[in-house]
């Protein structure tokens, strides 16, 4: 629905998403190009702008399921099907209670894909001694820091969670649980299929939902 033009191929996680990509535009005599497009949580501004360079994009959030309980497109829907004119009042408040409950867990497992992208993402040099090794070894893990990335991280739900920022909050919130709480707002068993439903049908709708996304892919449409 947002990106007709293009054909459309899942492959599980974000680093086959960068090497099928990668590998695909290596080939030679194709002309055509492909593009990749992958979650932004764990990944470095430096990390993602290089990967950029390569055709491979980011959407901003941790959760592609979050997209959908954009503010727009959430009270669009709603209107729809004449829900409860607080419908979004509703899914607001619940996403700053669950986002508090779970902000230590959040942050814990943050941490944890953050290192585990970090040692699928990097290689210790090559030695050619043993003192080498060792010391390639040390500086290879340097960069890790538990405690400051897990601060950091509580920081930034604090602030988050004290200006009400509902944008930040669906981007950083890595709980699929979220559209339960879309469910309960609305009064329905089935959102994501009704409002997947309801965007087909009405193709302006795309507008909420591609605002989010790289000028490199909304210009190709």
């Amino acid at each position: 629905i947002l990106f007709p033009q293009f054909n459309i191929k899942p492959v599980d996680g974000c680093f086959n998403v960068i090497n099928y990509t990668k590998a695909f535009n290596n080939m030679k005599n194709i002309s055509i190009k492909a593009y990749g497009l992958i979650d932004s949580d764990f990944h470095s501004r430096p990390r993602l702008t290089s990967l950029e360079a390569e055709g491979i994009y980011n959407f901003g959030f941790s959760e592609i399921e979050n997209l959908c309980l954009d503010e727009e497109l959430f009270k669009e829907f709603a209107e729809s099907i004449s829900a409860q004119s607080n419908a979004f009042e509703r899914i607001h408040s619940n996403v700053f209670i669950e986002l508090e409950k779970e902000k230590i867990m959040q942050s814990s497992q943050y941490v944890n894909s953050k290192i585990d992208y970090y040692y699928k993402d990097t290689h210790i040099n090559k030695p050619k001694t043993l003192d080498e090794l060792k010391t390639n070894f040390t500086n290879f893990n340097q960069p890790i820091n538990i405690e400051e990335w897990f601060n950091s991280r509580i920081e930034e739900i604090d602030k988050i969670l004290e200006n009400k920022n509902y944008i930040d909050a669906i981007k950083i919130f890595n709980h699929k649980g979220l559209i339960k709480k879309a469910n309960e707002a609305l009064e329905i068993s089935d959102y994501i299929s009704r409002l997947i439903r309801y965007m087909d049908l009405n193709r302006e709708s795309a507008k909420h939902l591609l605002k989010h996304f790289h000028e490199d892919l909304k210009n190709k449409i």
